[in-house]
């Protein structure tokens, strides 16, 4: 019974560990408001799901509005915290910014795409194929599929998308 339980809410599970993990490692390790970061994320992977809802399905038990999940919601605000504070501390160590509200645009979006794209991917890659906590849905008719992570190319291309935008809209609501 326990294992059904775990098995049926992993994912759940696994978001709530998450974000405690995350919060404690900005609060104690990096000394940053983390819920200054997650929530635009989260609030944009809200909008994120509610518009491409009928394109896959989850497989979870907490839902906000038809196949829109909690879990899915909070991944979202996780996994943009982490990639904005990888990403401005990449750019810090890589171009020795002494000024941490300056942030010229070209050489941050650079940051956010080599530190977003691993991160965004990995995290789909795992949720997909490891925790088999959604499945693609035939409505995109995507058929090119990379043949070593078996992941959609198109897929790829809307990643590096988020990874470029919602990083700028995050900084944007935390004010720099």
């Amino acid at each position: 019974m326990l294992k059904n339980f775990l098995f049926l809410w992993r994912g759940e599970l696994l978001t709530v560990v998450s974000l405690v993990l995350s919060w404690l490692a900005f609060r104690k390790l990096f000394n940053r408001p983390f819920w200054r970061f997650w929530t635009p994320g989260a609030l944009l992977g809200l909008t994120i799901e509610v518009i491409t809802e009928p394109e896959w399905t989850y497989h979870l038990q907490a839902y906000l509005y038809r196949d829109v999940s909690l879990a899915v919601i909070a991944g979202w605000g996780i996994m943009f915290s982490w990639l904005v504070f990888l990403s401005d501390l990449c750019y810090d160590r890589w171009f020795n910014s002494a000024a941490p509200g300056s942030r010229p645009g070209v050489r941050v979006m650079l940051t956010d795409t080599l530190v977003g794209v691993p991160l965004l991917l990995s995290n789909e890659l795992f949720g997909l194929h490891v925790l088999k906590i959604w499945q693609y849905n035939d409505i995109l008719h995507w058929d090119t599929m990379i043949p070593v992570i078996q992941y959609p190319a198109e897929g790829l291309g809307a990643l590096v998308l988020y990874v470029v935008t919602v990083p700028a809209i995050i900084r944007w609501w935390k004010g720099y």
